[in-house]
């Protein structure tokens, strides 16, 4: 029995000495902790600063055109926070496509060849990217003589006798698609400039070139950016050359 009362006795020494005691517990990942909690934070906050700037795009319809014609798909509301867009689709597509960043307008120029086609529409900003996708289908258009819609009655402006040749070219710089006609007959070209209405062309002035002009050709022979006329001559085995004026009111005579 005296054993085990020593050891009692020692044990409530033990317990006396350590009465009163503050013992301190030690983190040594305390500064990870809180480098781990601060990007933890920092990350959240820049989820919020990046939702709040994700960018938007309404909706757009499903469109039907036809082949090689041109056309504008509007979406029902406006991009958002938007830097820029893009538009794209199969590679099968060969036509161009255009959109607008700031009303997310997607212009289609050349649609083709037929066929179906998903349109993509992705606006870019400092929030990301958002897509938007619509179908796009291209028709195929008979071409038929028999077809009376196919094109509007003829509209025919005189010129001289014997037009053997045209040419397309703006010759008054108004940005209009005006023609040039060489005439075997009279020996000259008629410059006919397309009307400010487009209802059809003004009345034909001539210029002079040489013996028996049996083709025309139109570029800027003298590098002031005008478009000038040149007219092969049959007869006489020569090119007349005609210079547009710097006023746009005709051309020079020929070279």
């Amino acid at each position: 029995m005296k054993p085990i009362l020593l050891s009692l006795a020692l044990l409530c020494a033990v317990i006396t000495s350590l009465h009163g005691t503050t013992f301190t517990v030690s983190n040594t990942n305390n500064s990870g902790m809180g480098s781990l909690r601060k990007a933890i934070d920092d990350a959240n906050a820049d989820n919020t600063v990046r939702a709040a700037n994700q960018p938007t795009l309404g909706t757009y319809p499903t469109t039907s055109i036809d082949l090689g014609s041109n056309s504008t798909v509007s979406p029902n509301a406006i991009p958002t926070n938007t830097t820029y867009t893009t538009a794209t689709t199969s590679t099968a597509f060969n036509g161009e496509l255009e959109v607008d960043p700031i009303t997310g307008v997607v212009r289609i120029t050349n649609a083709h060849p037929a066929g179906t086609y998903t349109i993509t529409v992705t606006a870019y900003g400092a929030g990301g990217s958002t897509t938007r996708s619509f179908p796009l289908t291209v028709n195929t258009v008979g071409c038929s003589i028999f077809n009376a819609n196919a094109f509007a009655p003829a509209l025919n402006s005189g010129v001289g006798s014997f037009p053997l040749s045209a040419a397309v070219g703006d010759f008054n710089g108004d940005g209009r698609q005006d023609l040039a006609v060489a005439n075997q007959g009279p020996e000259n070209v008629s410059v006919l400039l397309r009307k400010s209405d487009n209802t059809g062309f003004e009345t034909k002035v001539d210029y002079v070139t040489g013996n028996d002009p049996t083709s025309v050709a139109v570029g800027d022979f003298n590098g002031d950016g005008r478009p000038d006329l040149a007219v092969a001559n049959l007869n006489s085995s020569t090119v007349s050359v005609l210079l547009r004026k710097s006023d746009n009111t005709g051309f020079e005579p020929k070279l």
